[in-house]
């Protein structure tokens, strides 16, 4: 897998891709306020029932943090910006709590 350094450069083709059916990956960390906001309106707006989304806890599992780190890189968000929750759709990165829902919104819509 990609080096963790900042000069290494991500391309979409290393990356796996599991958005190719539509589904989408949500990274999360546990004791993440942002993140539990971001699940219970997953939840309570019955989003999950409508879109597969895959979450991945991504500070205590290494491989689920290199998958983050990756995509993160292709987004081109510099290291000392990078956080969760994240939203992953198979081609761009969306960031916070109203990002990621008006992206999942925009998903539902379409």
């Amino acid at each position: 897998m990609a080096a963790t350094s900042d000069e290494t450069e991500v391309i979409k083709e290393t990356l796996v891709d599991e958005t190719a059916d539509g589904a989408v990956i949500l990274y999360w960390a546990n004791g993440c306020v942002h993140c539990e906001t971001v699940k219970s309106k997953i939840i309570s707006g019955r989003v999950d029932e409508h879109l597969e989304i895959i979450q991945k806890e991504s500070y205590n599992n290494d491989e689920n943090y290199q998958d983050f780190f990756d995509r993160a890189k292709f987004c081109q968000i510099p290291i000392h910006q990078m956080g969760v929750p994240m939203l992953w759709d198979g081609e761009r990165c969306y960031r916070g709590v109203e990002e990621i829902m008006g992206a999942l919104a925009s998903k539902l819509n379409n």
